[in-house]
């Protein structure tokens, strides 16, 4: 009897025993359990604080989003044209409001309008842009799609500030008891005004109408128009004559990021979600900005604020990446070619086989922090240091420091909130034990699990020992 009872308690705690349980039931769906306003008030504010000539202001509605952009300096007539004081243009966007509750592998459609009006420009060029994104656990986002399979619409002077009216799509993955899903709508110029509706998997309170509600279909939004939305199924751009794609692409930007062609020093452009990355091109992200860029291999870089690296990715590339300045966070998977890939920094190559690290190039310091598996660190003028997990080492002017322990708690507080949970996340994943008081996600709950299964399994030893003597 003690012994079934063991059984019992084991299954019942199994971690996702109890969720997996709910994976085949017709009756759950997506619900709508918050929507989170993103103004970024503040971030306008240090914007308007570190750019003295220039003034963003942002006006927040939920879907509703207006961004007027200012030249506040000095007028210059010897420019040609004229730098006028007080030309601005404004961006207004807006999306439909999702439904309350989305089936599982619906086709989700959103209306989007996106536009430029007091155009008083002369000297001046600001963008604006405007996407839809939607993810699941916050563990990669795939993008709202037209019937083009384009994903991101700018309006800026190469197209006269052109006006867009369109129906996007993406399709509602399924889930399982405890899963969230998040739908982002966002309108950027320097910085981003976004609304984020968040669902989780469960049975809706009045399912019968809610659900017969989720089936009516608006005419406006005309016939479904499913596509792909995992985040690796990727469309093929085209690639610029006389260049070769390196493979990368951009999952997610944030603030001002800009690309140019290795070749073109000039060349800046903003980078878009939807563009080619070649081999050889500079990325480069400005204060309070970033980007999330992901590889074939499932290989994921965090690109943080004011870096600047040279994806060199391409099949026919030796060194597969280069940090120029700033710093970045990887996930490296299987690797492409070899198993392996490098990253050049101004002291240092950094050698690694499927790990997650971060890389840091500052003032001609090149800086390396494992958080899971092993990197080997070479000098350019000393042998290779190997260095684990929970280990950091610096290299200056060719002189490395010794391999010492870090705080990965320390040192993940330190990233902005959804890099943090994308991060903890993967190290969750691969069995990192990281103390934190606000850990979150599967990976937490499921040591819980573990740790009353030992307590179990010690309490039930103890029975059974008190009554050995009785038999």
């Amino acid at each position: 009897m003690l012994s079934g009872l063991i059984v019992v308690m084991i299954i019942l705690i199994l971690p996702g025993f109890t969720e997996n349980l709910t994976l085949d039931s017709d009756d759950y769906c997506w619900v709508m359990v918050e929507i989170d306003d993103q103004d970024h008030q503040e971030a306008f504010q240090n914007y308007n604080k570190n750019n003295e000539n220039y003034d963003l202001q942002g006006t927040y509605g939920q879907n509703q989003f207006k961004i007027k952009w200012t030249y506040v300096g000095i007028t210059d007539t010897s420019k040609e044209p004229n730098m006028i004081q007080g030309e601005s243009i404004a961006f207004d966007a807006s999306f439909s409001t999702p439904k309350q509750v989305i089936k599982a592998k619906e086709d989700i459609a959103i209306n989007m309008s996106l536009s430029a009006s007091g155009n008083s420009l002369s000297f001046f060029t600001p963008f604006a842009s405007a996407r839809g994104q939607i993810g699941k656990n916050n563990s990669g986002w795939a993008n709202f799609s037209n019937e083009d399979e384009k994903v991101s619409f700018k309006t800026d002077s190469k197209n006269n500030y052109l006006s867009y009216n369109e129906v996007l799509h993406a399709n509602a993955p399924t889930g399982k008891a405890g899963d969230r899903l998040e739908l982002r709508f966002q309108l950027y110029c320097g910085e981003k005004l976004e609304t984020r509706y968040i669902y989780e998997w469960k049975i809706p309170e009045n399912q019968s109408s809610e659900i017969e509600e989720s089936d009516q279909k608006d005419p406006a939004m005309g016939e479904n128009q499913p596509i792909d939305s995992d985040i690796n199924d990727r469309v093929n751009p085209k690639v610029p004559e006389g260049y070769k794609d390196s493979g990368a692409r951009f999952s997610d930007i944030y603030g001002e990021v800009l690309v140019r062609r290795g070749d073109d020093l000039l060349g800046w452009d903003a980078a878009e979600i939807d563009m080619v990355i070649c081999e050889g091109d500079v990325i480069k992200t400005s204060y309070d900005s970033g980007a999330v860029l992901s590889l074939d291999d499932m290989t994921v870089f965090y690109v943080e604020e004011e870096t600047e690296l040279i994806m060199n990715t391409g099949p026919e590339r030796e060194n597969k990446l280069k940090l120029l300045a700033g710093k970045i966070i990887a996930n490296v998977k299987k690797m492409i070619n070899d198993g392996s890939m490098s990253i050049e920094m101004s002291q240092a190559v950094a050698g690694i086989k499927g790990t997650t690290f971060i890389l840091e190039e500052e003032d001609g310091i090149s800086s390396l922090k494992v958080l899971e598996g092993r990197v080997e660190f070479k000098p350019y003028n000393q042998d290779g240091i190997m260095v684990d997990g929970g280990e950091t080492v610096k290299v200056r002017d060719g002189n490395s420091s010794s391999v010492m322990k870090y705080s990965i708690t320390e040192e993940l507080n330190l990233l902005d909130e959804e890099t943090r949970t994308s991060v903890e996340r993967i190290l969750i994943e691969e069995g990192v034990d990281i103390e934190t008081e606000d850990m979150h996600g599967k990976g937490s709950k499921a040591y819980v699990k573990y740790f009353i299964l030992v307590a179990i399994l010690f309490v039930a030893g103890g029975i059974y020992l008190l009554l050995k003597p009785f038999k």
